[in-house]
């Protein structure tokens, strides 16, 4: 048996019940080709949203991040500029297809120490 790629055209079917009930999906690109997985990654998030669920994808590639290319979005202020800079979550969300992008945001010397403190933003609501 050898391991073949799912298409995406049946993430629809598929999503639903992966992500019934979990708070949280992480999604770590397991190919080179990080274009068609950040591609993916729009289509998971796009079909989780179906029937109403509240989504954030949340580009986390703070080295290379990708997902606002494919969705043809501008880099705007991101997860980076909440944790070092402040800027609310709500500001940084956008929502496109039913789905609350944080773009990466801003550069960061140490991509690494990002997630290791506390936002410097307050808790926020995403509208």
């Amino acid at each position: 048996m050898s391991a073949r790629p799912l298409p995406r055209s049946r993430l629809d079917n598929l999503i639903a019940p992966l992500v019934d009930g979990q708070a949280l999906v992480a999604l770590v690109p397991a190919t080179g080709d990080l274009r068609w997985a950040a591609a993916a990654a729009w289509d998971v998030a796009r079909a989780a949203a179906l029937h109403g669920r509240r989504v954030a994808l949340v580009d986390l590639w703070i080295e290379d991040p990708t997902l606002h290319e494919v969705a043809g979005l501008t880099p705007t202020e991101g997860i980076v500029d909440a944790f070092e800079y402040g800027v609310s979550l709500t500001k940084t969300a956008h929502e496109i297809d039913h789905v609350f992008f944080i773009a990466a945001g801003a550069y960061t010397a140490h991509p690494g120490e990002l997630f290791g403190h506390e936002p410097a933003c307050r808790p926020c609501r995403m509208a």
